[in-house]
């Protein structure tokens, strides 16, 4: 977990995820995630940039 790090951003309308939920950044790949813990199990979405 010390590679996880907030963005201090959250998601916003249009962004293809709920609203208002924290978008963290993966250190070690660069890659961005969101958390979903409302329901009986967290739930991860990871976003990583293709060239």
């Amino acid at each position: 977990m010390s590679q996880i790090v907030s963005t201090n951003t959250l998601t916003a309308l249009g962004d293809g995820a709920e609203s208002g939920n924290e978008i963290f950044l993966y250190k070690k790949d660069g890659s961005l995630f969101i958390i979903d813990n409302t329901g009986p199990t967290e739930q991860w979405a990871n976003f990583t940039k293709n060239n």
